[in-house]
C-alpha cells in the first residue's frame, strides 16, 4: 500500500512536468480555430541585385561634375555591351557636393574640391550575376 502512494505520487509529479495539449471545444458559441505549423523551404534565387558605384574628385564643380557624366557614360555603355536591357539598370543616388572641412586642417571653404558620387543598381538572373 505504501508502494502505490509512492507510485502515485511521483506519477503526479513528473506527469505535471510535461506540457498537456489544450483541449478544444468545438460547437457554436466556439470560434476559434488555431493551426501550428513548421516547414523548411529551400530554392535557388531567380535574381541577383548588384549595387556599384563611382567617385570622383575635382577642384571645380563643372569638372567634376563633366568627369561624372563621361564616366558614367562609359559604365553604361559597358552594361549595355554586356547584354544588360535599359529596364534592369536603376540609378539608386546622384550628388556633387563640396568636400567638408576637417578640423585639423581648417581651410578656406572655396578652395575644399568637389566630389561626384553615382550608385546604380542591376537586376539580373543569378545565374548571370
Amino acid at each position: 500500500m505504501r508502494y502505490l502512494k509512492v507510485v502515485l505520487l511521483l506519477f503526479c509529479a513528473v506527469s505535471s512536468a510535461f506540457p498537456q495539449t489544450a483541449a478544444v471545444q468545438v460547437s457554436t458559441n466556439n470560434k476559434t480555430i488555431s493551426v501550428t505549423a513548421d516547414h523548411i523551404i529551400s530554392v535557388e534565387p531567380e535574381i541577383a541585385i548588384l549595387r556599384f558605384g563611382f567617385r570622383n574628385t575635382a577642384s571645380q564643380k563643372e569638372v567634376a561634375y563633366h568627369e561624372n557624366v563621361n564616366t558614367a557614360g562609359k559604365i553604361l555603355k559597358a552594361l549595355k555591351e554586356a547584354g544588360i536591357k535599359d529596364d534592369a539598370i536603376s540609378t539608386v543616388s546622384l550628388r556633387l557636393e563640396r568636400q567638408q572641412q576637417i578640423d585639423t586642417k581648417p581651410v578656406k571653404p572655396e578652395i575644399l574640391p568637389f566630389d561626384a558620387y553615382q550608385e546604380w543598381m542591376v537586376s539580373v538572373e543569378a545565374k548571370e550575376a
